[in-house]
């Protein structure tokens, strides 16, 4: 790694409701730890300044989790708020003032346990030439924009494709983001206010298996992408 440290929020708060599982779907066991564990673990490793952004009801069954799974390592909490947006702003406030404002500072949902780590390393080198850097699938379907019940013109698959886990701006960035996000729209992302301000947002691809859990089908799949034993089938 080099240039400044990067700064990793992991955002752990939500209730994983769409999952329909009975508690926070980062909390399920995965490969015999808690599914936020695989990536409080690869930020940790590769060095980051780790900030997890968790609930208040499961602060301390996740203190517990890194306490038994990721003993000694330097994991700041901080809980977060009722909306994605409330806890964005509650990790970006938890990071120390003294942080290198050109740091990379990465935003990665805590149910995206098969990030691989040369994609987060694509995503820091990226920052210093972009101001931000976002990872994408390209997309395999064919995309349209209707008018009412018309379809109006068809979007060639060449241009398209769906952001993944992780996205990361340079800290000085972040911490205008979160100013905008204070007084902005309340519809609006990270990636909205980060090119409302004029920012260069570069791209990086993403293997397929670097899926966020959502459902109970994606659980399956990402024990199919991540155990390392061979398959029967």
């Amino acid at each position: 790694m080099s240039g400044p440290r990067p700064v990793a929020i992991v955002l752990a708060a939500g209730t994983g409701s769409r999952f329909g599982a009975n508690r926070p779907k980062q909390l399920l066991p995965l490969l015999g730890r808690p599914v936020l564990i695989h990536s409080l673990d690869q930020h940790t490793r590769l060095g980051h300044h780790v900030v997890t952004v968790v609930g208040e009801s499961a602060r301390e069954e996740i203190a517990g989790h890194i306490r038994d799974h990721l003993p000694g390592r330097e994991i700041d909490m901080v809980v977060g708020g009722d909306t994605r947006r409330e806890s964005v702003l509650a990790g970006i406030a938890a990071i120390p003032d003294d942080m290198d404002p050109d740091a990379a500072a990465i935003l990665r949902n805590a149910a995206s346990p098969n990030t691989p780590d040369e994609l987060i390393e694509a995503i820091v080198d990226g920052i210093g030439e972009h101001d931000g850097m976002q990872a994408f699938v390209r997309s395999n379907e064919t995309t349209f924009v209707r008018a009412n019940d018309n379809l109006d013109w068809v979007i060639s698959r060449d241009i398209t494709g769906f952001t993944v886990d992780p996205t990361a701006y340079r800290l000085s960035l972040l911490r205008r983001i979160a100013e905008e996000m204070r007084g902005g729209e309340s519809g609006e992302t990270t990636l909205d206010m980060a090119r409302r301000l004029g920012a260069n947002i570069g791209l990086v691809e993403s293997p397929r298996s670097n899926i966020k859990l959502t459902t109970s089908d994606d659980l399956g799949r990402l024990l199919v992408y991540m155990d390392p034993r061979p398959s029967e089938y």
